[in-house]
């Protein structure tokens, strides 16, 4: 069922941008326009964080990333920021090629600043973070809220399929969390 068009707050409307960068990438939509989706909610995320709550925010980030990721991470982000800003300034200006891991990555930090800031957490960031939690076990801490109720089962055969498989299964958690069949709630 879609939102109002209008969004009430500025959370909100990061949070709904978020939604949908989730529904593109799920969807199997090109890249790049997922990752500026992403940049954008990102940059309100942050400036929110840092305004309300920047203990928090650092907090999560250090929890989530390994030692020296979070550098890489911010300079990443504020290349496609950037990108997205000089457009209009520098037509011919070019973006690195945007990887689909690097996307998988960003959308999961725009999910865990929307907790961080004690957001309604989204069907599509549920789902997106239980798919995250499958596809990078290596990257999440056991005690993650989604992790820990992540099913038992060995995702191994979900990491060594073929992108648009891997996807398929994204969306496939999207519609169960739709249904309540499953819940990133402890």
């Amino acid at each position: 069922m879609p939102e109002s068009s209008a969004p009430r707050t500025t959370l909100d409307a990061a949070r709904r941008n978020v939604d949908a960068a989730i529904r593109m990438l799920f969807s199997g939509e090109d890249p790049l326009p997922v990752h500026l989706v992403v940049a954008a909610a990102f940059r309100v995320l942050h400036d929110l964080a840092q305004a309300n709550r920047p203990e928090a925010r650092d907090e999560l980030i250090h929890r989530f990333l390994v030692p020296g990721g979070e550098d890489v991470f911010h300079r990443a982000i504020e290349d496609a920021t950037v990108f997205a800003k000089r457009a209009e300034q520098e037509p011919g200006a070019m973006l690195q090629d945007v990887s689909e891991e690097r996307n998988d990555f960003e959308i999961a930090i725009v999910c865990l600043y929307l907790e961080c800031l004690a957001a309604k957490s989204s069907a599509e960031a549920q789902a997106f973070l239980w798919w995250f939690a499958a596809m990078y076990p290596h990257v999440m801490k056991a005690d993650r809220f989604f992790k820990a109720s992540l099913p038992t089962e060995d995702f191994q055969w979900l990491r060594g399929a073929p992108r648009p498989k891997q996807l398929q299964f994204g969306d496939t958690v999207l519609r169960l969390v739709r249904r309540n069949r499953l819940t990133a709630e402890p």
